[in-house]
């Protein structure tokens, strides 16, 4: 069946310890909590949003998301969660905080709104080494896009526990980055060809993208909040 790949409209990091500052500018994302002299000092979530809409009237078989992770910090495999942001392409990559999705706009809880339910979170295994790292199961968020989101698959990202007794951080490139930009990876249909508009996944390797590369990566980690907090 045919497969065709989208990248992010929008990705960004959210601090919880820095919880007004914007981090859509940043070449990677973090997922994670990190620990300070032994004291929780930062915790992180990502969002992302995808543009599925010219799947509509196909049939989804499955779609799977893969990030290219070039740095861990703490324990590796630490299981995360991804949930769907129930403000799918309302929040603004250049504006977003764990407080607010745009200026003068709270989300109702920090760290982004969330609908726990419709689709059921989908619960996976962190990365355990660098390099490229694929989470299935993401076809409900996909078809619940089509039918009800005008098209907009809209995820937040974060550890299954906030409140781990140790660091567990999880880096990996943004579309920001010069190049291994996420990817949604979707399944659909028996059609002979894709949707026009859009590079399908067993074509060459070269992913079609719809933003230059504007910075070349970072050589090592920095995390978003500018200093560690040892409480």
């Amino acid at each position: 069946m045919p497969e065709i790949t989208y990248e992010p409209e929008d990705d960004a990091s959210m601090s919880g310890i820095n919880p007004d500052s914007n981090y859509g500018a940043g070449t990677s994302l973090w997922v994670g909590v990190a620990y300070f002299g032994g004291n929780k000092s930062d915790f992180f979530r990502a969002i992302m949003d995808f543009d599925v809409s010219d799947l509509a009237g196909e049939t989804i078989v499955t779609a799977r998301l893969e990030r290219y992770v070039y740095d861990i910090i703490g324990e590796a495999g630490a299981t995360a969660q991804i949930m769907r942001c129930t403000r799918p392409g309302d929040w603004v990559e250049s504006q977003v905080t764990w407080n607010n999705y745009k200026t003068g706009s709270s989300w109702t809880a920090g760290g982004g709104d969330v609908d726990g339910t419709n689709p059921p979170p989908v619960s996976y295994a962190e990365a355990s080494g660098a390099g490229w790292h694929a989470i299935s199961g993401l076809g409900g968020f996909v078809e619940d896009a089509l039918a009800n989101r005008g098209g907009i698959v809209s995820l937040i990202f974060r550890l299954a526990d906030e409140v781990p007794d140790a660091g567990a951080e999880y880096v990996f490139f943004s579309t920001r980055s010069a190049l291994n930009h996420p990817r949604l990876i979707v399944e659909y249909g028996e059609a002979a060809a894709g949707p026009s508009g859009r590079r399908l996944a067993h074509e060459p390797p070269a992913l079609a993208s719809r933003r230059p590369a504007r910075e070349a990566p970072p050589a090592a980690a920095a995390r978003p909040a500018p200093e560690r907090r040892s409480a």
